[in-house]
């Protein structure tokens, strides 16, 4: 945890222009919610227009995700401020301490985000993959549903489909 103390950081912001932290708090719901109907889109995009230069431009390339990962970043460490003025319990294990800190709305988000990012850069990746190894389109779909949905088991799916139809192995090689 960040022990940057709360208080000071709010302090900071107020003589920056803000009026609270707190209002910046209160948008972890709507950024979230936002942030999923995004994330949709885009998968939505990349399963049935993934050659359009719309879905180049949001879904291949930076901006989204180092949008995303700049939001991640903010809400990562302003969750840190946050549990950081909270007790820790020194008897949790690792699993509990982590499921604790995911109380803190702030490093739900953050996590969230972070679930969202990569699994979409998955789905980004495996779509240029199949697509430099000449596999039909529509065989993805049901790997870029299982990426959004359950990640490791879309791309297992993908990998399994590459060597059914002998267009690569298990390694991750460029083509």
């Amino acid at each position: 945890m960040v022990s940057i103390p709360y208080r000071l950081v709010s302090t900071l912001l107020i003589a920056g222009g803000m009026r609270s932290i707190k209002g910046i708090l209160d948008m972890t719901d709507v950024l979230f919610s936002t942030a999923t109907y995004i994330a949709m889109l885009l998968w939505l995009l990349l399963a049935f227009l993934p050659r359009w230069r719309v879905t180049k431009l949001l879904v291949q390339g930076a901006l989204v995700p180092a949008v995303f990962g700049l939001v991640y970043c903010w809400y990562f460490v302003l969750g840190n401020m946050v549990g950081a003025s909270s007790e820790v319990d020194s008897s949790l294990s690792m699993m509990q301490a982590v499921a604790q800190s995911f109380q803190i709305e702030q490093v739900l988000l953050a996590g969230w985000l972070h679930f969202l990012v990569f699994d979409l850069f998955v789905g980004a990746w495996i779509v240029r993959d199949a697509h430099s190894r000449q596999i039909t389109h529509w065989y993805l779909l049901p790997c870029l549903f299982f990426t959004f949905f359950a990640g490791p088991t879309g791309l297992m799916l993908y990998l399994l489909l590459r060597l059914a139809f002998r267009k690569g192995g298990w390694f991750f090689e460029q083509r």
